[in-house]
Order: structure tokens, then C-alpha cells, then sequence
């Protein structure tokens, strides 16, 4: 089976409607990160992992029915800006598993927002 690691606007609380078309095929496992940095571009975050990362990046954890299917919708969603790499994601408890997660290519503008505390949901509810 392969999983998904989602930390912005595919998290469960923003009820997605490109997430919900494929919820079923979706089974979640939990929560978890991983090394990298948030940015807040507006409407939706940017991820960006490095080797040398040491900040933590938050989300959920999705185990995959169907790999194909989830993609095809989700791709879509993500656009042209980002793809679709595997990363170790660190789960609850400490154990590290495989998941595809999505990253942000672009170069960054040198005035977007970093997220601090790679926590997303935490980031918009005190934003608001």
C-alpha cells in the first residue's frame, strides 16, 4: 500500500472538494511530519524539503486504495506548481514511513511569510 502526506488545504478540516471526490479510496492513518519549511502564499501553503531541513512540517497521514484514481483528481488539484515526491514521514509514536507528498517547485518570492512551526491549520486559525 502507498500513503499520502497532505499539511495545507488538503488537511480533513478544510473539506476539499477535490479530496472528498476521492475520499473513499482514502483510508486515514494518522498524523505525522516532516522536515521542511511552510510558506503562506495567500491561499494555500508552499512546502519546500532540503537535506539540510530541520524545521517540521505537520499534516495527516492517508493509506492509498488506489493510487491511480487518487492522483489523477489530486494532481489536478496541485497543478503545475507542484509535484509529487516521496519523502520518510515521521508518524505518531516515532516510526518513519514512505508517503507521497506534495512539494513546491517555483522559485519563492523573497517576501512570502514563512510559517513558523510548519503547522498549517495552527498557522490560519491564529491568522484569523
Amino acid at each position: 500500500m502507498e500513503h499520502l502526506f497532505v499539511y495545507g488545504t488538503l488537511l480533513s478540516h478544510f473539506n476539499n472538494e477535490a479530496l472528498s471526490a476521492v475520499a473513499e479510496l482514502m483510508q486515514y492513518e494518522g498524523k505525522g511530519k516532516l522536515k521542511g519549511r511552510l510558506f503562506d502564499l495567500g491561499a494555500y501553503p508552499a512546502l519546500i524539503t532540503s537535506a539540510k531541513e530541520t524545521n517540521d512540517v505537520y499534516g495527516e497521514i492517508y493509506q492509498l486504495a488506489s493510487t491511480k484514481k487518487v492522483f489523477a483528481a489530486l494532481d489536478e488539484y496541485e497543478g503545475d506548481e507542484y509535484g509529487r515526491e516521496l519523502h520518510l514521514v515521521q508518524q505518531e509514536g516515532g516510526k518513519e514511513i514512505k508517503c507521497w507528498v506534495y512539494i513546491y517547485e517555483p522559485e519563492l518570492d523573497k517576501n512570502v511569510i514563512q510559517i513558523i512551526g510548519g503547522d498549517y491549520l495552527a498557522y490560519i486559525r491564529n491568522k484569523g
